[in-house]
């Protein structure tokens, strides 16, 4: 067997059925991009549609991959400040070694956390202490696997209060195309969920879980259902009868971003995405057929709530500009505060 995942990881597959494609009464942007000389940026934002907060956060890593070094520095919208350094592979192969401290220059507030994880085949193992002048917590995984067959333990120690506090348990049997993950919580959680690879287009889930004391039992099942290469649809509900429903669009291959256009694919992404963010945060009035000019005067985009008519009744009046059918066209529908709104993308 190959080294088995991390605790966090166990059942992940089944996680990932329920939680992914779905974003309820939130609108998120995430942009990651890699300079020239190895130094990768990512940034995130979200804006929450019941109480209009917006944050977000700022991440810059260069790995020296000479001597196994990799160095991240992180920045969020509460003004926090934080340092990565990662050792891996160095001392000992399977060995990774984090020094992760944060820094808040409103309130003078320091945190320390020094991590721990070493991997091999049939254990995956780590430990993390967190670092308070109060007493530092050490929290400590486990996790062991033979012949498909998974078990770990998940502990944490608070030093300062000279007890347990958290103490979980987890076993789980993996093959291809099957997983199986059951875990105990601190004996009073219990949970389990089942993933099976149906075919190459169909994934399903059913997860369930209940409380020592209380006799109602938390049931749900999901699915997700490729459409061809670039489009996915996913569904679940639960005993509550709540249900979710999420459809995900990958605009364009990774092998067609590369093609020479007069103004590039990401480019072209990238605004629009900030288009519909920025009419979502109400920071610029994007109406029915509003046309938004790019940066370079051959490439456009059009945001529309209805049909393209509006996109339609431009190109008559400026066939020379737009052709009847574009280059490289897109279509996208976006949902913000329940109401669907269509992307329109192409260059010509």
């Amino acid at each position: 067997m190959a080294v088995p995942p991390a605790y966090a990881d166990l059942g992940k597959a089944a996680k990932d059925v329920f939680n992914k494609g779905y974003g309820f009464g939130m609108v998120k942007l995430d942009v990651k991009t890699k300079s020239a000389n190895g130094v990768e940026f990512k940034t995130c934002g979200t804006s929450n549609m019941d109480s209009n907060k917006v944050s977000g956060n700022l991440e810059t890593k260069y790995k020296w991959a000479e001597y196994g070094l990799t160095f991240t520095e992180k920045w969020n919208t509460d003004n926090t400040l934080g340092t990565e350094i990662t050792v891996e592979d160095q001392i000992t192969k399977g060995l990774k070694l984090t020094f992760d401290t944060t820094f808040s220059p409103n309130t003078g507030k320091k945190s320390g956390k020094v991590k721990s994880a070493y991997k091999r085949e049939f254990v995956n193992v780590g430990c993390d202490v967190d670092f308070d002048f109060a007493g530092p917590a050490v929290h400590g995984t486990a996790v062991l696997g033979y012949e498909g067959w998974i078990a770990g333990y998940q502990m944490t120690f608070d030093s300062a209060k000279s007890k347990m506090t958290r103490s979980n348990f987890a076993i789980g049997y993996k093959t291809g195309d099957f997983q199986l993950h059951t875990n105990v919580n601190d004996g009073t959680e219990f949970g389990g969920s089942i993933y099976q690879k149906v075919s190459d287009d169909l994934e399903t889930a059913v997860n369930l879980s209940w409380t020592a004391g209380n006799s109602s039992t938390r049931f749900g099942i999901a699915a997700k259902y490729m459409l061809d290469s670039s489009s996915s649809i996913s569904a679940k509900v639960n005993n509550s009868s709540l249900v979710g429903i999420g459809y995900t669009q990958t605009l364009r291959p990774d092998d067609d971003l590369h093609t020479p256009l007069p103004f590039s694919d990401v480019q072209m992404l990238l605004l629009a995405v900030v288009v519909v963010l920025l009419s979502a945060f109400r920071l610029y009035p994007v109406e029915t057929g509003s046309l938004v000019r790019c940066l370079e005067s051959r490439s456009c985009c059009c945001l529309h709530r209805t049909s393209p008519e509006t996109l339609t009744q431009t190109r008559m009046r400026r066939p020379e500009r737009f052709p009847a059918e574009p280059h490289n066209h897109t279509l996208v529908y976006v949902n913000l505060c329940n109401k669907v709104l269509k992307l329109e993308m192409f260059c010509v």
